[in-house]
């Protein structure tokens, strides 16, 4: 159930990175004979689930017989007449901003009796709502969300837009899981599975950003600034934290 959930939710996530809403889907699946039917039905149970939450059509795809492994890829698009922001339109000196908590999915990878962190790390909910009202108003000048971990999706960003960036590590904003945790910068910063929004807007529209997020009941942090050295990636007087995909 939580894959059929998931392989809808990061694709919203994606939608949402660019500040459109799916509007609709289609589904290629590719199952070994060896696939029992309760796998096919716990997973079309979450598909469904997910489906109706952002309610998004599927509208076709493909089934086909793979010799070993489960392989699910899932496409979606929306209104062409939507509009569209990209990682490449940020400048120097726009503020760097994230919507909600970063690092409760790593919390729940490597903490098996974190529920709340586990239950995001299974089942994420991108804000593609908002992110659509973003886009609508053109609020940000570039936008990506946070998919690899901040690090990762971050220096995307900041190449697309030949420009550099510094983050305040006191800023990234956390769930009270991971308050005093040793991993927490770790967490936040270079696992992924966060699926939030990451976006750069100019600071004259930092008053506005702040009354959307407030009227869509999103939490909204500013975390860094843009700058004009794209050799520049860095947090605040400490070191990104040395990657966590060692671990497992």
């Amino acid at each position: 159930k939580d894959i059929g959930w998931k392989i809808v939710a990061v694709n919203v996530s994606d939608m949402a990175a660019m500040g459109r809403y799916p509007e609709w889907g289609t589904l290629s699946v590719s199952l070994p004979q060896k696939t029992s039917e309760e796998w096919i039905r716990d997973f079309s149970t979450g598909l469904r689930l997910a489906l109706k939450h952002w309610q998004i059509h599927l509208i076709g795809g493909d089934t086909t017989r793979s010799n070993n492994d489960i392989v699910l890829s899932m496409t979606m698009g929306s209104n062409p007449s939507s509009v569209t922001i990209w990682q490449s339109g940020a400048e120097a000196d726009d503020e760097i901003w994230v919507t909600g908590v970063l690092g409760d999915a790593a919390h729940g990878f490597f903490n098996k009796n974190a529920k709340y962190s586990i239950e995001w790390l299974r089942r994420p909910e991108p804000p593609v709502a908002f992110g659509n009202i973003l886009a609508k108003y053109q609020l940000p000048s570039a936008m990506t969300d946070i998919s690899d971990g901040l690090k990762i999706n971050l220096t995307r960003l900041c190449q697309a837009s030949a420009l550099g960036a510094i983050v305040d590590p006191e800023s990234l904003p956390k769930s009270s899981e991971l308050y005093n945790h040793k991993d927490a910068l770790a967490y936040q910063t270079v696992f992924g599975e966060d699926y939030q929004l990451l976006f750069t807007a100019p600071p004259s529209r930092n008053e506005i950003i702040r009354q959307t997020a407030a009227q869509n009941n999103v939490t909204l942090t500013k975390i860094g600034t843009m700058i004009s050295d794209p050799k520049r990636i860095e947090l605040k007087d400490t070191p990104w934290p040395k990657p966590l995909y060692s671990q497992f």
